[in-house]
């Protein structure tokens, strides 16, 4: 089972969230329209995904795969990367407004243990989020 064949009534959920998945699956459209199906009116659809651009594939890909190996390599294909664009029309097909404006989510310092800070920012050509209401 996917997020395109969720097992859950019509309309269920108040919110949903899909963080770090739609560049991973075959059919993002499916996907969103799926959670739009078992989101109950007026609720929230929180999500987060990489954006199809230059900055994503040599971030994304070279970087993090490649160069610091935190990513394993081969997990994303840039291919699949969804554009902001194709993310309203998604959001639109499966009955969905978007909330506000979707905000860039950039890499920033490393801390200690590894990890990233990340920041948002205005500029969605890496990574981007966003919420919408049904």
């Amino acid at each position: 089972m996917g997020g395109e064949r969720l097992p859950f009534a019509n309309g269920v959920f108040t919110v949903v969230t899909c963080l770090d998945v739609l560049e991973h699956v075959a059919d993002p459209g499916e996907v969103v329209r799926e959670i739009g199906r078992v989101l109950a009116p007026g609720g929230l659809f929180l999500f987060d995904t990489i954006n199809r651009t230059w900055l994503s594939r040599a971030v994304m890909i070279w970087g993090l795969e490649r160069v610091l190996r935190i990513v394993p390599r081969g997990a994303h294909d840039w291919h699949a990367f969804v554009t902001p664009a194709e993310m309203t029309g998604y959001l639109g097909a499966a009955g969905l407004t978007p909330v506000g404006r979707m905000a860039g989510l950039m890499l920033g310092s490393r801390r200690r243990d590894g990890s990233f800070q990340n920041r948002l920012t205005r500029d969605p050509s890496c990574t981007y989020l966003g919420v919408a209401r049904r």
